[in-house]
C-alpha cells in the first residue's frame, strides 16, 4: 500500500498500510480510525477514516501534502 505524508503547521501525518500516525510538538501518536488529532499551531483537526482523511479548518499556508 502507498504511503501518504500530509503536513499541517507544527504535525505531520503519515499513513501506510492502513495506520496513520501523527507526529508534532507533542509526540508521535497512533489514531484509530475516526479518532480526530487537532494540530497546536493552527488549531486544524484531522480525522482519518477507511478511504481517507476529513481536514478541518483554516490551514491557509500550511497545508502540504499529495492529494490525488
Amino acid at each position: 500500500m502507498a504511503r501518504s505524508t500530509t503536513r499541517i503547521g507544527s504535525t505531520e501525518y503519515t499513513t501506510e498500510g492502513g495506520r496513520t500516525t501523527a507526529t508534532g510538538p507533542n509526540g508521535t501518536f497512533e489514531l484509530a480510525d475516526g479518532e480526530t488529532y487537532t494540530d497546536p499551531e493552527t488549531g486544524a483537526k484531522f480525522t482519518p477514516h477507511s478511504g481517507g482523511s476529513h481536514i478541518i479548518g483554516n490551514v491557509t499556508g500550511g497545508l502540504h501534502g499529495d492529494f490525488s
